[in-house]
């Protein structure tokens, strides 16, 4: 049978510190990631949406956007920055949703505004936020299935 020492012990465990501490940071290294994550502000019109309503000057914070699907069958969030007042932005959505077919089923308005849509078999999060520094807004725009009932007992 092998026997660690004490300096065997401790410099596993500053490796594994340090391979923890690497994953820790949620970002890959430059050289992995690839040229698209080091522009973060990407214009909008690269994504392949086609159901929400998305303004020509919004810039995409690709870091935070995550979308499975497009045109009309997407799952997932999208995340834009607005030079728009908070107003603007929700007056913006609200109208913007219902042209696209999209039923307001709930909506507050306030220093971080909440509106949820229903279309078909699918929900959609829009909330509205003042930007963290400067003007504008940063909208989040999450779509997911709607949550079916439970039929003969099973979920």
């Amino acid at each position: 049978m092998t026997r660690y020492g004490p300096s065997d012990i401790a410099c596993l465990a500053l490796g594994v510190a340090f391979a923890l501490g690497g994953c820790a940071s949620g970002r890959l290294p430059s050289s992995v990631a690839g040229p698209e994550s080091k522009d973060a502000a990407k214009s909008p019109k690269r994504l392949p949406i086609t159901d929400i309503p998305i303004p020509a000057d919004a810039k995409l914070d690709a870091d935070q956007s995550l979308v499975m699907g497009s045109q009309d069958r997407w799952l997932g969030r999208i995340v834009i920055r607005l030079d728009a007042s908070p107003t603007e932005a929700f007056n913006h959505f609200t109208t913007g949703m219902a042209k696209l077919g999209w039923n307001r089923t709930l909506a507050v308005q306030s220093r971080v505004s909440n509106m949820t849509f229903q279309r078909a078999d699918r929900v959609a999060l829009v909330q509205i936020e003042p930007a963290s520094f400067g003007d504008g807004v940063t909208v989040w725009v999450t779509v997911t299935l709607v949550a079916q009932a439970a039929t003969n007992g099973q979920v």
